[in-house]
């Protein structure tokens, strides 16, 4: 049976519609990531508190700083919230503190 023109441009128009709906529902972490500078040469990120944190790093130098986890792929983490640690990072391997 054959499936008129107009048929499939509806069936395509209701697929999109639906795709794009998906997407409006994720939460604006999960499709965009809020970047700032922590400090010269540190970029950052914006947490959930609205604070700008470290982004994971290979190296535990930030003076004033006390990593909290350690991610699997071997950066340090300076989060201050145990949710969504490491999610870039392949998870968290071990907490410090």
């Amino acid at each position: 049976m054959m499936l008129g023109r107009g048929f499939l441009a509806f069936a395509f128009l209701v697929f999109t519609v639906f795709i794009m709906a998906a997407f409006s529902l994720l939460p604006l972490t999960a499709r965009e990531f809020k970047t700032c500078i922590y400090a010269p040469n540190v970029p950052g990120y914006i947490n959930a508190s609205e604070d700008c944190v470290p982004r994971p790093r290979s190296d535990q130098n930030i003076e004033g700083l006390e990593p909290t986890a350690v991610c699997r792929n071997g950066q340090i983490s300076y989060s201050q919230n145990k949710r969504g640690t490491c999610s870039s990072n392949r998870g968290v391997a071990r907490w410090l503190r």
